[in-house]
């Protein structure tokens, strides 16, 4: 926490406005402050490795456009010739 509190200051208060940001964060004293400030995360999930569904990595290539035979066929397997893991290969191709 970095710093010796004094008797005063042995209150949790005074323990909160020790920490730092990131650590205050943990503390839900101040959870609604930080939920009411602007947030810029975005999170994105899907199904990279089709565990959870048959093909969802080409029906996503497919909805925006990009031929999957083309994708699959050359580019793809061009990266997984080179040496790449097929995962990492068509991921890197989707950035």
């Amino acid at each position: 926490m970095g710093s010796v509190f004094t008797q005063e200051e042995t209150t949790f208060a005074a323990i909160i406005r020790s920490l730092t940001p990131s650590d205050r964060l943990l503390c839900s004293a101040d959870r609604e402050e930080y939920m009411a400030a602007s947030q810029n995360i975005i999170a994105v999930v899907f199904d990279f490795d089709d565990t959870l569904t048959d093909d969802s990595a080409t029906s996503l290539i497919n909805s925006v456009g990009i031929d999957p035979k083309d994708f699959w066929g050359n580019k793809a397997q061009a990266l997984i010739e080179a040496g790449w893991d097929p995962t990492p290969a068509y991921l890197n191709l989707l950035i």
